[in-house]
Parts: C-alpha cells; sequence; structure tokens
C-alpha cells in the first residue's frame, strides 16, 4: 500500500541565540556578526529554501522573533547587538509577508520575551519564567499555523506574569525618544 504524501504546511523559524551564549572575547562586532548569522541570515535563508514549496502549498511561515525586536531595553538580556538581530528579522519578517501575500502565502512573527525556557534565564531577570510557553507562545504558534486569518504578530511577552507587551510595548514606541532614554535612566537601565 502506498503511503499518502502530506503536504507541506509550514516553517517555523525558531532558532535564536542571546549574546551571553557566545565568547566573551568576540569583539563588538564579531558578536554583531554571530548574532545576525543565527537570528537574521539563517530564517531568511531556510524560507528561500524552502521556497517552492511554500508557493505551491500556500503554507505559513513562522518567525520567532523577540520582544526585543519591538523596542530595545538596555539591560534586560536584550542589549544592542541581540535587540538589533531580532529587530532585523521583524523587518524581514514584513517584508516576506508582503512578497508571499500575492501567493497565498502566511507570514507572521511570534515576539516573546520573559517566557520559561532556555533562552530567559531567571538568575539574570527576575521576570524570567513566570510564565511558560502553555501561556504564550505554543497558542500563539497554532493560531499562525492553523487559523483561517493569522495575525501578522503575535506580542506574548510579559513582564512577571503582568502587564503583555501588547499593552506595554504600543506604549513605549509612542513616546519620544529623548523621554524612553530618560526613563531608562531612572530605572537604572542600561548603566
Amino acid at each position: 500500500m502506498a503511503k499518502k504524501k502530506l503536504p507541506f504546511t509550514g516553517l517555523v523559524n525558531n532558532a535564536g541565540v542571546l549574546n551571553h551564549q557566545f565568547s566573551d572575547k568576540l569583539t563588538t562586532l564579531e558578536l554583531y556578526r554571530q548574532l545576525f548569522e543565527v537570528n537574521v541570515f539563517s530564517p531568511v535563508a531556510l524560507v528561500e529554501t524552502f521556497d517552492a514549496l511554500l508557493r505551491e502549498s500556500k503554507g505559513r511561515v513562522v518567525n520567532v522573533g523577540s520582544v526585543a525586536g519591538e523596542v530595545s531595553i538596555p539591560g534586560l538580556g536584550s542589549d544592542g547587538a541581540y535587540a538589533a538581530s531580532k529587530h532585523a528579522l521583524r523587518s524581514a519578517n514584513d517584508a516576506m509577508r508582503r512578497a508571499y501575500e500575492r501567493f497565498g502565502v502566511s507570514v507572521s512573527l511570534i515576539a516573546p520575551g520573559y517566557v520559561k525556557s532556555n533562552m530567559c534565564d531567571p538568575s539574570r531577570n527576575k521576570d524570567c519564567g513566570v510564565l511558560g510557553p502553555s501561556e504564550t507562545t505554543t497558542p500563539a504558534y497554532i493560531d499562525a499555523l492553523t487559523s483561517s486569518h493569522p495575525r501578522t504578530k503575535y506580542l506574548v511577552a510579559h513582564l512577571g506574569g503582568g502587564m503583555a507587551a501588547s499593552i506595554w510595548i504600543p506604549i513605549i514606541n509612542a513616546l519620544p525618544n529623548r523621554f524612553n532614554d530618560l526613563l531608562f535612566g531612572l530605572m537604572g537601565l542600561g548603566q
């Protein structure tokens, strides 16, 4: 009996690394290059590799970014190089989504932060690990891959299990940059 060939339905780009996962002997430029290689270039390369299947099946692309790609808050595990790489992935995701729209391929970005995982270390940040994947990323993955109308972006970060990123990120981004700089300085971030 011949096996039924399953259709290609989606690609989830979940690879990601943080600064502290690399040697502290890297120069700033080397660190940027390493982070961009994993956090930006690898997802783009995978989408390119599966391009024909995505178009043929009208599949889904789910890129996993970070709350750090939405707003760079120094001192919260999202220093400049990591935040820059995740912001670049966010931009690449927008470009992919617009390019694939005419082929019926959905492209979504999931932006977690402070979720209980290997990426979030409670010894480095007290907000890490309060909520796990079942309350944050897993429902976003399921919706992005199965919904008839998936969102373009899923902000699933939270602060200490409290305020959701979908609330605090738009507020921060609506404020003038210099005001945020002052606010972060008063909070002792980036020092």
